[in-house]
């Protein structure tokens, strides 16, 4: 008996309907696949839990500018020292500024009143190179980009200078802002244009090779060594500290101009962005009149939530950036450090001045991948908190003056914290 083919009159629907199913299976795992990205064996990521921030412009080194990132959260992405290992000082000159990490794993830093105005180091303080152009007055902290071109300011006298110089020390150009530059940290767009506020209250937009693409006037922006802006994480607004009766201004940078104001009080202290969008800010306050708050605020300019706390004393808190973990919580203060959950309720607080009501924080807090967080104290001490509130360690340090601007983790899990101009950084392990 001879077997029969099937055959179909028209295979053409046929074809079609299968490709159609194949198209909607294909659609539905996609779906399922952006609905729940976590893997399996991964638990789910909890509420306020900070994703990473790409930056292409941005060097990938394990600190490339000041508190870290330019949203200022001061938070690594290694784990810093658990233990005291051991503890030496890297010879640097008098900084008045923090330091930064190059492409190179080498420290950059601008010392005041020396012979040079930017040295790289390495981790055991060996001098790759330094450019030779004598400083006085130097706030401003170096600023890495993707390519190694680091970005630095000097001042001798009335001379002012931005530089932008290559990886490997040369300079490339410079470029003289108005009034000077008293501004803490420099920040950068995504497409690598360099911005900063200058002594006459303008914020300046540089391209990379020095040429002035806008600038924008206000006498409310804060010009000072405290002030330092803050990105949204979608590069399109800078946040800047506002001065005398105003705490915050947000500034688009594809219209050029402000788009919003919040706040009655000066903010002496860093902006910090998380990956939400959502702005932390620590304001000061009139001791007569006001309840100290910290708040957080949407990326519209209203508030979110605040939290108020009780210091023991008036502080104007000058310099004193926030930072906050991979879990959401921030951390702040300055007589007493308060850690607060993504939707500002108290986890812990935890009281430095309990030997002295003249012990206090006088450094931006950092934190490490682990939520452990590192501070220095006006009576020289370095502590490091985990996120829990219990202190790790403390350790004293010899130097004659107080600890300095941000600490920095490297990739090796080792703090380097910078000094006010006690000629040392210190090198815990």
């Amino acid at each position: 008996m001879a077997v029969k083919k099937l055959l179909f009159k028209n295979s053409r629907p046929l074809k079609y309907f299968i490709f159609s199913l194949t198209c909607v299976v294909f659609a539905v795992i996609l779906t399922s696949c952006e609905q729940n990205p976590t893997a399996p064996n991964e638990p789910p990521k909890p509420p306020g839990y900070q994703e990473d921030i790409y930056w292409p412009s941005l060097a990938d080194s394990p600190w490339p500018m000041n508190h870290h990132d330019p949203q200022s959260t001061g938070r690594s992405k290694f784990v810093g020292p658990s233990s005291i290992k051991s503890i030496s000082f890297l010879s640097s000159g008098e900084l008045q500024n923090s330091i930064a990490i190059g492409l190179d794993n080498n420290i950059l830093f601008s010392p005041t009143r020396d012979s040079a105005s930017l040295y790289s180091i390495d981790f055991d303080g060996q001098i790759l190179w330094k450019i030779n152009i004598p400083s006085s007055e130097i706030f401003t902290t170096p600023l890495v980009a993707s390519d190694g071109t680091v970005y630095f300011f000097t001042r001798q006298f009335n001379d002012w200078n931005l530089y932008s110089v290559e990886k490997n020390g040369n300079i490339k150009w410079s470029y003289k802002p108005e009034g000077g530059l008293m501004t803490l940290g420099l920040n950068i767009g995504i497409d690598g244009t360099i911005y900063f506020i200058d002594g006459l209250q303008n914020l300046v937009a540089l391209d990379k090779w020095g040429k002035e693409k806008w600038k924008l006037n206000d006498n409310r922006f804060f010009s000072n060594i405290y002030s330092s802006l803050s990105f949204s994480p979608d590069g399109n607004y800078l946040y800047i500290q506002g001065l005398s009766d105003v705490t915050l201004i947000a500034v688009s940078i594809i219209e050029h101009k402000v788009i919003w104001i919040w706040g009655q009080h000066p903010l002496y202290n860093s902006p910090v962005v998380d990956s939400e969008g959502h702005i932390y800010v620590f304001p000061s306050y009139n001791q007569e009149s006001d309840e100290p708050r910290f708040y957080s605020i949407n990326k519209d300019g209203t508030i979110r939530w605040e939290f108020q706390y009780n210091p023991s004393r008036y502080d104007y808190y000058l310099g004193l950036d926030p930072t906050i973990d991979k879990e959401g919580n921030v951390y702040f203060g300055s007589d007493t450090i308060y850690s607060l959950n993504y939707f500002g309720m108290l986890n812990w607080k935890y009281g430095i001045n309990s030997d002295s009501l003249s012990n206090n924080n006088s450094s931006p807090l950092v934190c490490d991948v682990q939520s452990n967080i590192y501070l220095g104290t006006s009576e020289k001490k370095i502590i490091c908190l985990d996120k829990e509130g219990q202190v790790r360690w403390i350790t004293t340090q010899t130097q004659e003056r107080a600890l300095g601007y941000s600490p920095v983790i490297n990739n090796l899990g080792t703090l380097f914290f910078p000094t006010f101009r006690s000629n040392s950084i210190i090198k815990i392990e």
